[in-house]
C-alpha cells in the first residue's frame, strides 16, 4: 500500500490477494505460478461497500474507487495484470495513520467465506 497528495484530494493505492482463491485454485490442479497468476479467479475485485478506510481512529469518507490493472509480467507476448485499486480521500489528515480494510466475500460448497484484509500508512506532512 502506498499514498501520496493530490491537488484536491490524497490517493491510496493497493493490491489485494486472496489467500482461499489461492488455496482453492491450487487444490483445482493448478501446480505453476504462470497458470495460477493468469487465473483471473484469484484475484478479489472490490466495490465501495468492501473498503473502509480510518485516520487514527476516525471513519473518513471514501471519495472515488477506481480500479486499475496492475502489470504482472510479459510471457510469449502476453501482457499479464490484476486488478488494485486507488482511493480518493478527502485532504487533511497529515500526520496521522490512514488504515484501509477491505472485505471480500467468497462462496463455496454453499459456504460464505468472508476474507478481511488491513493496510496502513503514516501520512505524514
Amino acid at each position: 500500500m502506498t499514498m501520496w497528495k493530490g491537488q484536491g484530494s490524497d490517493y491510496i493505492y493497493f493490491m489485494p490477494m486472496s489467500l482461499t482463491r489461492v488455496n482453492d485454485a491450487m487444490k483445482n490442479g493448478i501446480t505453476n505460478e504462470l497458470d495460477l497468476i493468469r487465473n483471473k479467479e484469484i484475484w478479489p475485485e472490490f466495490s465501495d461497500k468492501d473498503i473502509k478506510v480510518w485516520a487514527n481512529e476516525e471513519r473518513i469518507d471514501i471519495l472515488s474507487i477506481t480500479k486499475v490493472p496492475d502489470f504482472l509480467a510479459e510471457v510469449d507476448g502476453e501482457k499479464l495484470f490484476r486488478p488494485s485499486y486507488i482511493v480518493s480521500i478527502p485532504k487533511g489528515f497529515e500526520r496521522k495513520t490512514i488504515k484501509v480494510q477491505i472485505k471480500d466475500t467468497i462462496y463455496r460448497n454453499n459456504e460464505k467465506i468472508i476474507e478481511r484484509g488491513e493496510g496502513f500508512y503514516f501520512l505524514d506532512s
